[in-house]
């Protein structure tokens, strides 16, 4: 079927748009700069409204994940929520034909996307680190106690956020826990509550793309880090009093993460531990 082209002496009256694929070859080509444009096209609404878009906010890392499907399936589904900023941890699997396969139009971000030595590496610039688990309880050093998804999508905190998603088989490891400043879970079935890595991807970025992302004043990640640094050294002058000091202090910083303290509440927390801290000292 070919378009003909309205004459210009004759303009012929306004109809409703009609969408016509002149070719196999131009439909394939809209579809994949779609999928490039859609991340753009999010960031400039939200930006003329004020409103900042959860995909300039999240930076999605995988730690060494296992399957080249999984891969590719995340990058599509991140695509489709207009999230764009991924890194890789020591990816276990090829980067090749099947990811980009099963990314579909979304083969872009592995191209963009990444590739870390290590968590720290690839959570560099950020100032919340969030990781994921479908486990409750594992070993008992292993602090998790991990709020809900949909609590956490409710109230994002501010700067930018790197989201942990773990091997396919054993998820973060304890080392790696220990350095989130707070752990989310998906409310799945008690039966069976371990997702799919590319499906916990895709729930947890519906879940955070769908509510407006409130801007707060809190705590930058250095202000927290003090106070966690204030806090260690009052657990460790309890000496052998204080069972596992390590442990408490991964409570306290957790506990801090999740009630979002902003500047004003971290600064008056200082004051008061610092002031404690040099009690201390001068007591010994």
């Amino acid at each position: 079927m070919k378009n003909k082209t309205p004459s210009k002496s004759k303009p012929e009256p306004k109809k409703a748009p009609i969408s016509v694929n002149s070719s196999a070859g131009k439909t394939a080509t809209g579809q994949a700069s779609a999928g490039k444009t859609a991340a753009g096209k999010q960031s400039i609404a939200r930006a003329s409204t004020g409103k900042i878009s959860a995909g300039q906010k999240f930076k999605i890392v995988l730690v060494e994940p296992e399957y080249s499907i999984n891969l590719g399936a995340v990058c599509r589904a991140m695509s489709n929520f207009g999230f764009s900023d991924l890194a890789i941890v020591n990816p276990k699997c090829p980067i090749g034909f099947t990811a980009k396969k099963y990314a579909k139009h979304a083969k872009y971000l592995l191209t963009s996307a990444k590739i870390a030595k290590s968590v720290k590496d690839a959570v560099s610039g950020c100032d919340f680190i969030v990781g994921t688990t479908g486990v409750l309880r594992r070993h008992k050093a292993t602090l998790r106690d991990p709020a809900t998804l949909s609590e956490f999508a409710k109230s994002v905190p501010n700067g930018r956020i790197a989201v942990l998603f773990g091997r396919e088989g054993i998820g973060l490891m304890r080392n790696e826990i220990d350095m989130c400043d707070m752990l989310v879970r998906i409310e799945t079935s008690d039966d069976y509550p371990i997702m799919n890595l590319s499906h916990a991807v895709a729930v947890f970025l519906y879940s955070v793309s769908k509510h407006e992302i409130p801007e707060f004043e809190m705590a930058s990640s250095g202000e927290r880090r003090q106070l966690g640094l204030f806090f260690d050294a009052l657990a460790i002058s309890c000496g052998k009093e204080l069972r596992n000091p390590a442990r408490v202090s991964v409570a306290f910083k957790r506990v801090v993460a999740r009630s979002k303290v902003t500047k004003i509440e971290a600064a008056s927390m200082l004051a008061v531990l610092r002031l404690a801290s040099q009690k201390l000292r001068a007591m010994e």
